[in-house]
């Protein structure tokens, strides 16, 4: 039998292989019949001997391919191999692939998907994504104020990942600072004012779309918004020195021909999320534009250390700034997928 998980929320289906993992550890406590190969250990001679080795104590086997997509030489090796397909509906093998996406016309994800069960893990958003965090709160015996959920939700833009590492981080802190025992936990937007410095996050992103879109009425609302609520100007311009590298990186990447934001991310070494944002905006700046910025950003930041000018100003004048030539003017970098 033949499982495949695959989507852009990795969490999620990364959780679905450990599920699977789990339940056959379970059952099979010798573990000799398991194999895992990913990109970095993926030998199709060791992946074949692992199919063909005699069984310990009659164990179904149980054998892993993750993301192995972008390993040519075995992703060539297994299209070639006949054999490939005695395996489909065996009932003591079970392979399970898990890849981040699932392009159809791609051989390799074509014959997958037509020989396999799969199940698709898309990004959570809106409902969905909100259903999906309180059953998370639920299971693990977590109360928090609507409040601090829906700022929290803010807070982590849907990477599920975050969100599990910053409710282990609130829930440690709740318990030590109220001593409560036991499983259970509740989380207040009190605890929430002890990790993030003001209720109104960074939205780096939202500011450099607003800033490319030269809507300088929303960009000029958000910086007042963050400077009104305490944040620092250096962690701003740390924030936007961060993210115009990401999208002149993503931007040569895409000029060289790489159009998969998967592999921008693993490359950059990037949540998808933060590659796919990073993409998309570099297709509205030209390689010189984005040149520009960086050298707007250091000269800003060396005035407003200076006395210069007032962080606010600074800022004020970062909106304002003339790119030549004029957005959409230059060649930009080529979409990806």
């Amino acid at each position: 039998m033949i499982l495949f998980l695959f989507g852009s929320d990795t969490y999620r289906s990364g959780k679905k292989l450990e599920e699977i993992v789990a339940r056959y550890k379970a059952i099979h406590e010798s573990g000799l019949s398991f194999h895992i190969f990913d990109e970095e250990r993926c030998d199709f001679q060791e992946f074949k001997n692992a199919l063909y080795a005699t069984p310990m104590l009659g164990e179904k086997k149980l054998i892993v391919l993750k993301y192995v997509a972008r390993v040519k030489e075995f992703r060539d090796a297994f299209l070639a191999w006949p054999g490939k397909d005695n395996f489909v509906k065996s009932k003591d093998i079970v392979i399970v692939f898990l890849e981040r996406e699932a392009d159809k016309k791609d051989p390799w994800i074509f014959w997958i998907l037509k020989n396999s069960k799969s199940q698709e893990f898309k990004v959570l958003s809106g409902m969905g994504l909100q259903k999906w965090c309180k059953a998370y709160l639920l299971k693990h015996r977590i109360l928090m104020e609507n409040s601090a959920f829906f700022r929290l939700l803010q807070k982590t833009g849907g990477d599920l990942w975050t969100f599990e590492n910053e409710i282990a981080k609130l829930k440690a802190y709740a318990r030590s600072t109220r001593g409560e025992g036991g499983d259970g936990v509740e989380i207040s937007s009190q605890d929430l004012n002890a990790f993030f410095r003001a209720p109104l996050e960074m939205n780096i992103f939202g500011f450099i779309d607003a800033f490319a879109e030269q809507n300088k009425a929303r960009a000029l609302k958000l910086l007042h918004g963050h400077l009104a609520s305490g944040d620092e100007p250096q962690y701003l311009f740390s924030m936007l020195y961060h993210q115009i590298r990401n999208i002149a990186l993503a931007s040569d990447l895409c000029r060289n021909g790489e159009r998969n934001v998967s592999n921008i991310a693993r490359i950059l070494s990037l949540h998808p999320y933060v590659a796919q944002k990073s993409v998309a905006q570099a297709r509205r700046f030209g390689k010189e534009q984005i040149q520009q910025l960086y050298k707007i950003l250091v000269e800003l930041e060396r005035d407003t250390k200076t006395g210069a000018y007032e962080p606010c100003t600074s800022f004020e004048r970062l909106i304002f700034a003339p790119l030549s030539p004029s957005l959409g003017q230059e060649s930009r970098a080529e979409g990806a997928d």
